[in-house]
């Protein structure tokens, strides 16, 4: 396939030193058109009115912003030839190219990690490029063997990768008509081409419905994991309420106020302090005419108290009025 389309001229090899490579990772697949491509990312670009090319691979977005327009009908980054043929066979490295320009290559966990020119490369430049990429492995390329690995790269393309890279955009139902349209070549190359394209389709649809399926499995697997822990749920709020009804006890502090202040019969003789801990309850008067056990007579008359402790009684200086502390148990109403 590849020696059809560069006998056509259709594929244009985007040098290292007209090319700038940004990646970003992505949770998952997402189809990019240029526009939305450049909307989001050619604020990243160094260059002015820059193009670019975009792969995604292994979760992985890889953009190669171009110096000038992509006019060629597929292109391919050098960086990408390079990065796919040594990925080959190392898997990790700092690999370094002398061309007629030094090109370095980043290989890590056998992905394309960076590719970049240097003007010069001395001791130090390296030793920094080591600590920068956290990598020891040192690959020294010569000019001569750079270009047969090259070359043998271009004619390793898949369709695929073809595909990936071209620079056709047009609607699916109009794959065939817009290639026609558009091209002005040999019906042989066309009809070559339609079958490739069509194959990259149907190659596409079946990794989209591969996907659907992960997805539906996925989501599958969490609706059966959400339904768990919703029951689980359910079954602990109904444990809960079980346990409060039988467990949980309230009082009606209104009505404890209101039947403590109908004892109140005189202006002599008032409540100082009220408290509720538990099931008791603790509260204090002060009186002036009526004594502590009149007190405690009043207090056992009052339905909602049991038990009630006549605690301590005294008398401050300089005052006409005793205080009374009591304590009683308050019968429990359970909740509902």
């Amino acid at each position: 396939m590849y020696k059809i389309v560069l006998k056509y001229n259709l594929v244009e090899i985007l040098s290292f030193e007209d090319t700038f490579l940004y990646t970003t990772s992505l949770p998952k697949k997402v189809k990019f058109s240029k526009e939305l491509l450049r909307f989001n990312y050619l604020k990243h670009s160094p260059f002015i009115n820059s193009d670019l090319l975009h792969l995604f691979q292994d979760k992985e977005l890889y953009i190669w912003f171009s110096k000038k327009k992509i006019d060629a009908k597929f292109a391919i980054p050098e960086s990408y030839l390079a990065y796919k043929i040594l990925s080959k066979t190392i898997k990790e490295t700092i690999c370094i190219i002398y061309d007629d320009i030094i090109k370095i290559v980043i290989i890590k966990d056998s992905k394309l990690f960076n590719a970049f020119t240097v003007k010069n490369l001395d001791e130090t430049t390296l030793l920094i490029m080591k600590e920068e990429f956290q990598l020891e492995n040192i690959v020294e390329i010569d000019k001569a063997k750079y270009k047969g690995l090259i070359t043998s790269a271009k004619e390793s393309l898949s369709l695929k990768e073809l595909y990936d890279f071209n620079q056709f955009e047009f609607e699916r139902n109009k794959i065939i008509e817009n290639i026609v349209d558009t091209l002005s070549y040999p019906i042989s190359f066309l009809i070559l081409f339609a079958i490739f394209v069509n194959y990259m389709q149907g190659y596409i649809v079946k990794d989209d419905i591969s996907e659907l399926k992960k997805i539906y499995l996925e989501k599958k697997e969490n609706n059966r994991e959400l339904k768990r822990m919703i029951k689980e749920h359910n079954f602990e709020v109904k444990e809960y309420k079980n346990f409060t009804k039988r467990e949980f006890l309230f009082y009606d502090g209104y009505e404890i106020l209101n039947q403590l202040y109908s004892i109140i019969d005189s202006k002599e003789f008032n409540i100082k302090f009220v408290a509720v801990t538990g099931d008791i309850l603790r509260v204090q008067f002060e009186a002036g005419k009526i004594d502590a056990i009149q007190v405690l007579d009043k207090l056992n008359k009052i339905k909602i108290l049991d038990n009630v402790v006549l605690k301590n009684s005294y008398k401050p200086r300089r005052s006409k009025k005793s205080i009374f502390i009591y304590t009683a148990k308050i019968q429990t109403i359970k909740a509902h």
